[in-house]
């Protein structure tokens, strides 16, 4: 998967969690920091109302890290490398 954009921003743990995540699993993805690369209103327009806000191939996922694993594990047959790099 390669269409996957965070908007986080500093000091934020659960943004840390979700690119850690990420990195560990080679998964590409872009990180975008709040007031740097957006405004807080362009995330609001997505309904989110905390950090991090993750957008993977069109679908806005509001529950972190949690949020991005079910998305990920409901997604993988489309996923390049096999099921294997999703696991903890």
């Amino acid at each position: 998967m390669s269409n996957i954009t965070i908007y986080g921003k500093t000091q934020c743990a659960q943004c840390e969690m979700v690119k850690n995540y990420l990195d560990q699993r080679a998964i590409p993805y872009d990180y975008k920091l709040l007031d740097r690369d957006f405004v807080r209103e362009d995330v609001v327009a997505f309904g989110a109302r905390s950090y991090p806000v993750i957008v993977a191939e069109g679908t806005v996922i509001h529950a972190g890290l949690a949020g991005l694993q079910t998305y990920l594990l409901a997604n993988e047959s489309t996923q390049q490398k096999g099921p294997s790099f999703l696991a903890e």
